[in-house]
């Protein structure tokens, strides 16, 4: 398991400058085509109506008054919702308000920039540079976090912390099968062919071994599954086979702790990876849209 990465995802070292220091530079000549990508980029339109925030307000109240039902403990046992119609409605008004407001390309990607660093720092918080580092449960408030900010899945990893924390689901191994089951429309899914595939999954060493598998790439096609959702069901069936050889104490199997601290590692990795990319380029944008807003004073 590869614990270290190099390249744009490794944290500043002291020589690096910080992201104040890189955003003021000398004065650069862009050309017309970065100029239009980067006001594409972070152009804003909105336009929301008076009467529209009104009724948005009212809106407001009834999602501030019924959130607390609908959020169940049960579906996600690591939050604590508690919300009232006075505050929902305060909320969504002001926060209406702020979003009907005009803004800049420059404060929309200065906006972005604060976000990413936010997320840095979240991430940075966990130690992830700590090569004996060994994860607990409260990863899954970063991994939720930043799975959401990049459009990923993240479903695997809550249902290993529902085997290994949850006490609805401690070492309920089957909610896997249910979850794998649950990705084919309609529910329709030949049981036999995914325990062959199962079977076949626990003889590879990888994920894209498991995913090369031509019986897992059979029944993905025959079900015309999304790209994103083949990944998101190979690793769910290659993690389910591991466990269930490790639950019937038969070589190659893998805990779920273990499971458990590679996924940690692995999506850290490429989170740490991808904020610096963001990161990289909405510095570039800033400066690009900067000396944008000097031409036009």
């Amino acid at each position: 398991m590869n614990r270290g990465i190099s390249g744009p995802g490794t944290p500043r070292a002291s020589g690096v400058p910080s992201i104040d220091n890189q955003l003021i530079g000398p004065k650069v000549s862009y050309t017309p085509r970065e100029k239009r990508g980067a006001l594409n980029r972070h152009t804003v339109q909105r336009s929301v109506s008076t009467r529209d925030l009104i009724g948005m307000g009212a809106i407001g109240a009834l999602v501030g008054g019924t959130l607390a039902g609908v959020t169940s403990e049960a579906d996600f046992p690591w939050m604590r919702v508690a919300a009232t119609s006075v505050i929902g409605a305060t909320v969504f008004v002001l926060g209406t308000a702020a979003s009907a407001r005009p803004t800049t390309p420059l404060a929309n990607a200065e906006a972005k920039l604060t976000r990413a660093e936010q997320d840095r720092e979240c991430l940075l918080g966990r130690d992830i540079d700590n090569p004996a580092r060994e994860f607990g449960p409260n990863e899954i408030y970063t991994i939720k976090r930043l799975s959401e900010r990049y459009c990923q899945s993240w479903r695997t990893f809550k249902l290993l912390w529902d085997v290994l924390y949850s006490s609805e689901s401690r070492g309920n191994y089957d909610i896997f099968l249910d979850e794998i089951i649950k990705k084919f429309p309609d529910g329709l899914v030949n049981r036999q062919a995914i325990n062959e595939i199962h079977e076949q999954m626990a003889g590879v060493n990888s994920l894209e071994e498991a995913m090369l598998l031509e019986k897992f790439k059979d029944l993905t096609r025959h079900h015309s599954l999304a790209l994103s959702t083949c990944t998101e069901l190979g690793l769910l069936m290659f993690t389910y086979a591991k466990i269930m050889l490790d639950a019937k104490n038969l070589p190659g199997g893998a805990t779920p702790y273990s499971l458990y601290q590679s996924l940690c590692w692995d999506k850290y990795e490429s989170f740490k990876t991808r904020l610096a990319q963001d990161e990289s380029l909405l510095i570039n944008d800033i400066r690009i849209l900067r000396a944008v807003a000097d031409e036009q004073r």
